[in-house]
Parts: structure tokens; sequence; C-alpha cells
């Protein structure tokens, strides 16, 4: 049998305090090449390495995770976004088919809502359809670029050190 799709989940935050969100932001975030090449290789030991690439990858119920810790709760903190736009981004950039963030959080008790919420209508409404390649010259920042279909481009570029001044070169390619 050759399947149509593999999926994975992770919850990479999960458990885990706010100090282990700069870890959060960079380390987990490089995850999607590691799992992008560890499903390759799975795709080429099971069925051969000519289906590599045909076989489209889906991450389901993602998230990045919370702390029961009533002092901090990720999925109020505007971290939890900037995680999952760039989660989202590192798999569109390795060419994943698809990803259902674990956002369906509604209302608190104190009926605000979660920053995540603010980062699915942008990707989904304002952000190209084709990627480019987008690189940059330090480690804390991340950029994306899109194209739309009449030619705009878009690019998303966040900075993920903890603090506010950073200078890096991003190059955008195609």
């Amino acid at each position: 049998a050759i399947p149509d799709f593999l999926i994975i989940h992770q919850y990479p935050g999960d458990g885990e305090p706010a100090s282990y969100n700069p870890t959060l932001l960079n380390d987990r975030i490089n995850e999607i090449a590691q799992f992008t090449s560890n499903l390759d290789g799975i795709v080429a030991d099971a069925l051969g390495p000519e289906y590599v690439g045909q076989i489209r990858y889906w991450m389901t119920e993602w998230d990045a995770g919370n702390d029961d810790n009533d002092a901090y709760r990720r999925r109020q903190a505007y971290v939890n976004a900037m995680f999952h736009v760039q989660y989202v981004m590192e798999m569109a950039k390795h060419n994943w088919e698809g990803a259902n963030a674990w956002a369906q959080w509604e209302y608190n008790s104190s009926y605000f809502v979660y920053p995540v919420w603010y980062v699915h209508p942008m990707l989904i409404n304002r952000f190209g359809q084709d990627m480019v390649e987008v690189t940059e010259t330090h480690s804390l920042v991340r950029a994306y670029g899109a194209i739309d279909a009449v030619g705009n481009l878009t690019i998303l570029a966040v900075n993920n050190s903890p603090t506010p001044d950073l200078t890096a070169d991003i190059h955008i390619v195609g």
C-alpha cells in the first residue's frame, strides 16, 4: 500500500515554564527540518527512494503546549503566537501539505482572545501562496517569504531574541 500522506503530532513546549521559551522559539522550530528528513527516510526505507517527495506530510494536533502553573499560561502569551506562525512557516518551507494546529481555545474566564488567534487569519488572508527562498544571517531571526498570484511579495520576519534590538541580513531568492 502506498499512503497519500503521513501525519505526525507534537506538543513541543508542553509542561514547560516560561524559561523554556527561548528553546521553544529556536531549537524546537528547527525540528521541522529534522522531522522532514526523518519522514523522507521512512518513505525511502519502507517504499523506496523514488517515493520521497510524492507522499505528503501533515502535522495535526500540534501546539506550543502549556505550563500547568497558574503563574504562566503559554496559550495566553504572545510567545505562543510567535511559535505558531514560525512552526507553520517551517512546514510550508519544507513543502508539507498541511498543518492543523490545536488552537481551538476559546475565551478564558476573563473573556479575552488568545494571541494565537491572530496568526491563522494573517497567514490565510495576507501571506502569499507560493513560498520563495529566504535566508537570514542570524540564528535568532527567522524570515519567510511568499508571492501571490499577481506577484505581491510578503515577508514575515521574527526576532526570537530576548533582547529588543538585533541586526540580521535577509536574502530573498525567487
